[in-house]
């Protein structure tokens, strides 16, 4: 089984094995070596964590999606309370 050496902000570390490197959060610019290669790459280059990165990227789009949520709440109060204003006006102005 190879094993991957990783270069992250100018400190190396290893080596890995491939279904250790999920858990290091590495990032696609890291450098990444083994004894297959004859010399480091960007993590992103190379074929064994293509899998890793989409699926990094994927957990991205559906953690940014979940971050709406938070948006959307602050949008329907400003619409409550625009309401309310808008309703004590007309009462005010009537009465």
């Amino acid at each position: 089984m190879t094993k991957f050496y990783i270069c992250t902000t100018a400190i190396a570390k290893g080596p890995y094995r491939l279904h250790e490197i999920d858990t290091l959060n590495i990032d696609s610019n890291d450098l990444i070596w083994s004894d297959e290669y004859q010399e480091s790459r960007k993590a992103i280059q190379v074929p064994e964590l293509r899998a890793y990165f989409k699926k990094k990227k994927a957990e991205r789009i559906t953690i940014g999606e979940s971050n709406n949520g938070p948006l959307l709440q602050k949008i329907i109060l400003v619409m409550l309370l625009f309401a309310l204003v808008v309703l004590v006006g007309y009462y005010f102005t009537t009465f």
